[in-house]
């Protein structure tokens, strides 16, 4: 069994656990949180010795921006993303949150799995802090699969799942120190052929919510009260979802429909609100910048209404907030 310790203000790595823990979640000291969803560059080049088509790079990116399982679930909307790319660029420090399937650093070794540098962060001037880099580094000396190499873990032998070891040191990156609780993605230890820290537990999500606010969405919070939040993932260029929940909504009295989307900073998502005309359903409103970040006020009669959400460009997850009369 390899062990995880962290040494906060510098790094946090899988290795050796250190003596003295606490029995729930713990966060980084002093608390921080990004001021929108870092989106980590996954190293293009895959990892040494996983046998699926990339090294598991697309595995560990999928894993990230789950928003099933994984921390865009906890209820705090969409907290980190993650997308393939060069990693020729790295280097700490420079607001560029990167994934190295590599250790340039040297600072990764023995019984350490992955690290974190955790050391980037300042204070936003209001007695919070701001992390503003967050870069992870991976000790090659040990042997790899990931779930794609392997889903049903019958060829796993003495081998680390890559997707369960990174979920967690995302979690150093958006904040999240080591906890105590058995089972949790942030409890300091990991066995051979376990890939359960890729799917966070209760005390993962209630330290994440503490640090982003449940209903929220990269350290912010929902932007309305009281309304309704859904999220989902769009693969690319022309899908699209339909919310609420791939279904459409009765309005029995005139009054102002709003909607909010935020998705990836690497994409370009766009919002439509459509109304049944009796025949058809017809754009009642719209809002396409170039960006992810979308808003829609419309004053609209009684009727069914159905929203949209639209990848011009770029995958990912999204969070969506709607409140309607």
């Amino acid at each position: 069994m390899k062990k995880m310790s962290s040494r906060y203000f510098v790094l946090a790595v899988l290795g050796l656990l250190l003596a003295g823990s606490v029995s729930a979640y713990v966060l980084l000291s002093p608390a921080r949180t990004w001021d929108s969803p870092p989106n980590y560059t996954v190293d293009s080049r895959g990892l040494t010795g996983v046998a699926d088509s990339d090294g598991g790079a697309t595995a560990v990116v999928n894993a990230i921006n789950n928003s099933s399982v994984g921390w865009n679930s906890a209820g705090s909307g969409t907290v980190v993303q993650a997308h393939k790319g060069s990693i020729s660029g790295f280097s700490l420090g420079d607001g560029v949150p990167m994934l190295n399937f590599t250790d340039p650093q040297n600072a990764c070794t023995g019984n350490c799995l992955a690290a974190t540098f955790t050391s980037y962060y300042s204070s936003r001037g209001d007695g919070t802090y701001r992390i503003y880099d967050a870069d992870i580094v991976t000790n090659t000396s040990h042997s790899w699969t990931s779930q794609s190499e392997d889903p049903g873990g019958s060829g796993c032998s003495n081998e680390y799942y890559i997707e369960g070891v990174m979920v967690h040191e995302v979690g150093h990156g958006i904040g999240m120190a080591h906890s105590n609780v058995s089972g949790a993605t942030m409890y300091p230890s990991v066995s051979a052929c376990n890939n359960s820290p890729a799917s966070i537990a209760s005390d993962d999500a209630a330290g994440i919510n503490a640090l982003y606010g449940s209903g929220g969405g990269g350290g912010g919070g929902a932007p309305c009260t009281g309304c309704d939040h859904y999220s989902g993932s769009l693969s690319g260029s022309g899908d699209y979802d339909y919310q609420p929940n791939g279904n459409y909504y009765y309005s029995g009295s005139s009054g102002t429909h709003k909607g909010w989307l935020e998705g990836p900073s690497s994409a370009d998502f766009d919002l439509y609100l459509w109304k049944w005309n009796g025949s058809s359903w017809s754009t009642v409103a719209s809002s396409t910048s170039s960006s992810s970040s979308e808003s829609i006020s419309y004053n609209g009669s009684s009727g069914y209404y159905v929203w949209r959400i639209y990848s011009y460009s770029g995958s990912g997850s999204y969070d969506f907030w709607t409140d309607h009369p």
